[in-house]
C-alpha cells in the first residue's frame, strides 16, 4: 500500500466510523419516547425463535388478529399473556411502563409429576404506533424429581435440554396491515 492509498483507506475508515457512530445516535430509544398505543386495525402476527414454528399446531399458528380501540392498551401484554397463561393457576405481574417499553413475567406451577415450584415466561418489548416486539425466555425455578424424564430420558439429559431452554430467546411480533373490514 502506498502512501496515497493509505491515507485514502484512513480517511474513508474514519468517515465509515463517523456514519455508523451517526447511525447510532439516531436509532430508536422505546424507553425514552412519549407512551403510545398501538393503533387499532387489523395486525398480522408472527413468533420466531428456536424453530418453534414447525412444532406447533396448525390452529396455534396466528391469523390475521382485528385490534379494537378498547384493547389497544393491553394489546402488548396480551401477545405474551395469552399464549403463556397456560391455566387459571398462573400469575402475570406486569413491570410498569417505560416510555414504549413493557415488561413482565408469567409464572406457572410445574407439572406436579415431573417438579415442585413454578416456571416463568420472562418477557420485554417494544410499543409502536403500527408494530408491537415482545421477546420472551422460559425460565425453570421447579425442582425436578429424579426419574422425571422417564426411561426414555435421564435426568442429566433433563436438565441438560432445560439448560438449552433457557438460552434460547423466542419473539412474538405483530405489525398493522390495515384496517378491520
Amino acid at each position: 500500500m502506498n502512501g496515497f492509498s493509505a491515507i485514502n483507506y484512513i480517511v474513508k475508515s474514519g468517515a465509515l466510523c463517523l456514519l455508523v457512530s451517526a447511525c447510532a445516535e439516531n436509532a430508536r430509544d422505546p424507553a425514552s419516547e412519549a407512551p403510545i398505543d398501538p393503533a387499532a386495525g387489523l395486525y398480522e402476527l408472527s413468533m420466531s425463535g428456536a424453530g418453534m414454528l414447525k412444532h406447533m399446531e396448525p390452529d396455534k399458528i396466528e391469523k390475521p388478529f382485528c385490534l379494537t380501540e378498547i384493547q389497544r392498551a393491553n394489546f402488548p401484554y396480551m401477545l405474551v399473556e395469552h399464549r403463556f397463561k397456560l391455566s387459571d393457576y398462573c400469575t402475570s405481574k406486569r413491570d410498569p411502563r417505560v416510555g414504549n417499553v413493557i415488561a413482565g413475567e408469567i409464572s406457572c406451577m410445574a407439572d406436579p409429576k415431573m417438579a415442585a415450584g413454578q416456571n416463568s415466561f420472562v418477557y420485554s418489548g417494544a410499543v409502536g404506533e403500527d408494530r408491537v416486539r415482545v421477546e420472551y425466555q422460559m425460565k425453570f425455578n421447579a425442582e425436578l424429581y429424579s426419574g422425571a424424564g422417564g426411561q426414555e430420558i435421564s435426568d442429566a439429559q433433563l436438565k441438560l435440554a432445560i439448560k438449552a431452554i433457557e438460552r434460547m430467546k423466542f419473539a412474538i411480533e405483530a405489525r398493522r396491515i390495515g384496517d378491520c373490514s
